[in-house]
């Protein structure tokens, strides 16, 4: 992704507070227990496509059905957040699975069982 311009980070930055508060008030019934925090959001340059990115507090093991449900919604977000928002045109919102922390995880775990290794 190329870098976002300081108007675009402003947009970004407000879009993904107020669609983070709809999530997090627990609005989205079908989200129950599955528990998504947005880690990112990116707007493209004219401003149409809005990415969100998340990860799950409890785990990735549902990833594919908090995406789907994320994007089931994401006309209703989007309607709601663009009364907030208060901009000519709000971005179409796409989300996707933040695999950062995943693989972070992941390579943390090999850090440890090699530095474990290496002591024993």
């Amino acid at each position: 992704m190329k870098q976002m311009g300081q108007k675009q980070r402003q947009v970004a930055n407000r879009l993904h507070q107020a669609v983070a508060e709809h999530i997090s008030r627990g609005e989205l019934r079908d989200l129950t227990g599955i528990n998504p925090v947005l880690t990112a959001t990116w707007i493209s340059k004219d401003y149409t496509t809005a990415k969100l990115f998340f990860t799950l507090l409890d785990g990735a093991d549902q990833t594919d059905e908090a995406e789907a449900i994320l994007e089931e919604y994401g006309k209703s977000i989007r309607k709601k957040v663009a009364g907030q928002l208060k901009l000519k045109f709000v971005p179409q919102l796409k989300f996707f699975y933040d695999e950062h922390g995943t693989k972070a995880a992941y390579v943390d775990g090999i850090i440890e069982r090699v530095s474990t290794d290496g002591e024993a």
